[in-house]
């Protein structure tokens, strides 16, 4: 089976990477290191493909070539089998809290949970472009919800989806008064993914297909295919990630595309390339997106704020933070209010639900840099706050413990 082993940046200096390659491979197989390697990336970063066999391949390589890796990086990747690392870096001074399915050990040498219950939910190998790199991790969400009190006690804002329930009213799942509840909107352009049947119809779907079809192609059900090849498969399943050309149509349409497949005997189709179309209606919030009101208090706007979730095709450089400011001294109330009072308002004619469903408006994050006036809170506001709601001493403990 092929591999690739990503290694991060290319190597500095006047260094051969397939010799490199070459010299990794020799120190898992005893000879004909050069027979497994099968291409080695030399321009945009350092890796290569290695055809391995059950001699060695995935996770039992990575010990053997972890020399080749940086070491003692503490980052946040999916990794977590402890063999063969010593102990923690020096600066490090987190600690691993023992709980109901996790203890902590040389590969994750930090974590924290908020809840009573204590679980993590890890599981896994160590696999992908740095083996050697540690983790610490915190979880506060769990099926039932988020604890997130005890982050805003640590100067953390934890900003949460209004959740996936609309467009029915009071089915925000998150709505703390500390916390940021952020419903989502749409941006100014559309994906669109057409199929063209036999029958010269049209449909438009929603996919990011950059394959370019030629030609028109038998098309079946789904549920009739078993090893077909070379053809195009209508599945009633939603799908989430495509390895395919692929376009995802709505109800009405695919009950179109299903009848065109038993009006004939030879139904063909083909799915189009995909292109970017306006959205002249944006932004307005996502009919899924979870209204308010707040189903606990009428006292608390929720959502918060609107911020852009759908169609989002985005990257940024390492080099800072997405916005670029630094709000490090700033309390979490003070983001949250400085986001809120900032926001852009949105349309009512879109927005039916109108604050229930856009909360303060759409998110703007360069004005809520310089927000002017900002309406700060601490622990203690929050706390008066819960008492005037009828909180007793035990719930106010279960919350701010």
């Amino acid at each position: 089976m092929e591999y690739i082993v990503y290694m991060g940046d290319l190597p500095k200096g006047d260094v051969s990477a397939s010799a490199l390659h070459i010299n990794m491979l020799h120190q898992v197989f005893d000879s004909g290191a050069s027979e497994y390697l099968l291409h080695s990336y030399k321009s945009s970063f350092n890796g290569f493909v290695a055809k391995l066999t059950n001699h060695g391949r995935g996770s039992d390589c990575i010990p053997k070539w972890k020399e080749e890796t940086p070491h003692n990086k503490i980052m946040g990747l999916h990794g977590l089998s402890p063999r063969r690392f010593g102990p923690p870096p020096s600066k490090w001074k987190g600690t691993c809290q023992t709980s109901s399915n996790f203890t902590g050990n040389n590969k994750i040498i930090g974590a924290k949970y908020y809840r009573s219950d204590g679980k993590l939910g890890l599981t896994g190998t160590a696999r992908g472009g740095l083996p050697s790199a540690r983790i610490a991790v915190y979880k506060i969400c769990l099926s039932d919800g988020c604890s997130d009190a005890i982050s805003f006690q640590d100067g953390i804002l934890t900003s949460n989806a209004a959740g996936n329930w609309g467009p029915n009213h009071a089915t925000t799942t998150n709505f703390s008064p500390w916390s940021l509840s952020v419903a989502t909107s749409t941006i100014d352009r559309k994906f669109v993914t057409k199929v063209k049947l036999g029958n010269n119809k049209v449909y438009e779907g929603v996919s990011i297909n950059t394959f370019e079809m030629k030609g028109m192609y038998p098309i079946i059900y789904g549920g009739d295919a078993t090893n077909t090849t070379g053809g195009t498969v209508f599945s009633t399943r939603r799908q989430v990630c495509y390895a395919l050309p692929a376009s995802s149509l709505g109800l009405s349409d695919g009950g179109r595309v299903l009848q065109y497949l038993h009006s004939t005997s030879k139904p063909t189709a083909i799915i189009e390339k995909i292109v970017e179309v306006e959205d002249k209606m944006a932004p307005f919030v996502a009919s899924f997106s979870s209204r308010g009101p707040n189903p606990v208090t009428s006292d608390i706007l929720k959502p918060d704020l609107t911020a852009p979730g759908v169609d989002i095709v985005a990257a940024w450089t390492k080099a800072s933070t997405v916005t670029g400011y630094d709000w490090d001294t700033r309390s979490p109330a003070a983001i949250k209010s400085a986001l809120m009072t900032t926001a852009a308002p949105m349309s009512v004619k879109s927005n039916r639900d109108q604050e229930f469903a856009y909360g303060a408006g759409q998110i703007d994050p360069i004005k809520a840099a310089h927000p002017g006036l900002i309406y700060d809170a601490g622990e203690a506001d929050y706390v008066k706050f819960l008492c005037g709601q009828g909180y007793n001493t035990k719930q106010l403990l279960m919350n701010f413990e």
